[in-house]
Formats: structure tokens, sequence, C-alpha cells
């Protein structure tokens, strides 16, 4: 995480004039989160978390990131307790994020696949196995799979308000994004992202974009 923290140094330096997508919102600055915290919004929301979220939380902290930075935790329970009053509206069953992820076996079978070409998947029907964790701008958010074989998995949506949302495997973050400009792809981004891949990928791009 140590090294993760100066590569982030590192692009803030060199994006001076912050041109990176969310740069001049987040300034590339993280609150970090206390343990305790974290702990708490495990008990809230039943739900484990993995790993590598909780260590950047920790030691790097919410604020920063891709779009416009990882929400705070105050922000993600607001948001939970949005989705859900959206899911009650269509089902009376209630779920917690430490409950099943409703699309994980559609998931597991298209991860099979050599290519990503493939319809996007409906909305799950319960809000169970996610938490979201970044919101794009407009109708678009990402999530993070907190729950079962999928766990620790970045899917992107389009916000829950909007139902019914379509969901897809998290696609790279923007870096440099300008009017009519076309920014190249930094290649090797995975097919089906994990939170490291994503913050990763959005340094490379940002960084790459830059130079």
């Amino acid at each position: 995480m140590n090294a993760l923290a100066k590569r982030i140094h590192d692009i803030s330096v060199l994006d001076k004039a912050r041109r990176v997508f969310g740069a001049k919102t987040h300034d590339y600055l993280g609150q970090k989160v206390a343990s305790g915290d974290l702990e708490a919004l495990e008990a809230r929301n039943q739900c484990r978390l993995p790993v590598d979220y909780r260590r950047f939380l920790e030691e790097i902290g919410t604020g920063v990131g891709p779009y416009y930075g990882l929400l705070s935790l105050s922000k993600v329970e607001e948001e939970l307790r949005m989705i859900e009053e959206d899911y009650q509206e269509a089902n009376a069953e209630r779920a917690t994020p430490g409950d099943s992820f409703g699309l994980e076996r559609q998931v597991l079978a298209l991860k099979t696949l050599r290519t990503l070409d493939f319809p996007n998947l409906d909305c799950p029907d319960t809000r169970g196995g996610f938490i979201p964790i970044c919101h794009h701008g407009c109708e678009f958010m990402t999530v993070l799979v907190v729950s079962g074989e999928c766990a620790g998995m970045v899917m992107d949506t389009t916000n829950f308000d909007s139902r019914p949302s379509h969901w897809f495997p998290a696609k790279c973050p923007p870096g440099i994004v300008e009017y009519a400009q076309q920014r190249k792809p930094i290649s090797s981004f995975p097919n089906w992202p994990t939170f490291p891949d994503w913050i990763d990928g959005w340094i490379r791009q940002g960084v790459q974009d830059l130079s």
C-alpha cells in the first residue's frame, strides 16, 4: 500500500493543472478511515469488506480515487439507504450487503468467456452482496462486491433511481477527459477487475494521458 500511496503522490505532482477527470474535486488527497469506523460499518451492514479496499481506506483514505474519488463511509451508507428504498419499491424482500450477490451465477458463467461481447446484465433482484464506492456523475456509479465468490470484484452500473439499471464489469477509469478528444486506452486492463486492478488502471491511464 505504501507503493500505491507513492504512485498517487507522483501523479499528483505530475498533474499540476489537475487535468485528470475528478482531480479538481479530490485534489489527490485522501481522508484516512479508522479501523473502528470500518468495523462499525461492517456490523451495521452485516458484511465483511474486502481486505484491499479496507487497507486502502485505512492507509490512503476516501476522497481520492477514480472519477470524483471514493465515497466517504457516511456517503456509502447514505447511498445504501437510497438503494434499499429503490429496491423495496419493486421487491418486498430485504437484503444486506453481506447477503448473496444476486448476479453471482451469471458473472461466474461469463468469466469463462474470452471476450466481453455480451449484453449488459440486468439489475439483481436484491441489494445483497455489494456496496457503492464511487460516483461517475450523471447516471453511473461503481460498486464493490463484498460477498460470495465474486467478493472483491468491481462493477459499474447505471444509477439505481433509473431502474431497471444495468450492470457490467468496471471499465478502466478515465484519465484526461476533454471535449472531442479521444485518449488511447492503457493496455492490459482486466476484463473482470478487482479493487486494486481498478485503482491501478486509474493511475496508469492518468499518467499515460498526462505524458
